[in-house]
């Protein structure tokens, strides 16, 4: 409850419309140094679009401690169009993956051309030289060819399923459920 006041405070606060400042220059440099241990210096590196207004830079906060394991469940409302998707059904996972290889991802959404979507996002940009220079021991499995369901060498995998589609059988570490 707590974290949604906050929430709200920052997005209305601070609007959707005040963005960062710092250059993309800044960003690429700062990403490709610190983009392991800092998720929204990795997402304004990996998606040059990124823009971080409070109530993004909150969220991002928020599952950083998800990632370390200090929170266990979590549930964001916001509007729509407002950054949570790209940041948590995108980045966040490819994030994770990078820092932990052998993490497996469900991502569940109301129809599983949206939750395809976000997984092949996230399958596309595993296999950027950007995502390497960030974390280059992540390898995509050579059968990864689909973007529903694909691996990286050292065990972790995602997949997507729309809500009314299968989840069991799919052991997951983190199950994401978007726009359901």
């Amino acid at each position: 409850m707590q974290l949604d006041r906050e929430i709200l405070e920052a997005f209305s606060e601070e609007g959707t419309k005040a963005f960062s400042k710092i250059q993309k220059n800044d960003r690429t440099l700062y990403g490709k140094k610190n983009g392991a241990k800092d998720l929204l210096a990795y997402a304004r590196y990996i998606d040059p679009q990124f823009d971080t207004p409070k109530h993004i830079k909150l969220i991002a906060e928020t599952l950083t401690k998800v990632e370390q394991g200090k929170i266990k469940r979590l549930i964001i409302n916001m509007p729509p169009q407002h950054g949570k998707t790209q940041l948590t059904s995108k980045i966040f996972p490819t994030w994770c993956l990078g820092r932990n290889p052998t993490l497996r991802f469900t991502l569940a959404s109301y129809s599983e051309a949206l939750a395809k979507e976000a997984t092949l996002w996230q399958r596309n940009t595993v296999m950027t030289a950007e995502y390497k220079n960030v974390f280059n021991r992540v390898q995509l499995m050579r059968d990864s060819s689909e973007a529903d369901n694909w691996k990286v060498a050292l065990g972790g995998s995602v997949r997507a399923t729309g809500v009314a589609g299968p989840a069991v059988g799919m052991p997951s570490d983190y199950f994401i459920i978007d726009d359901p």
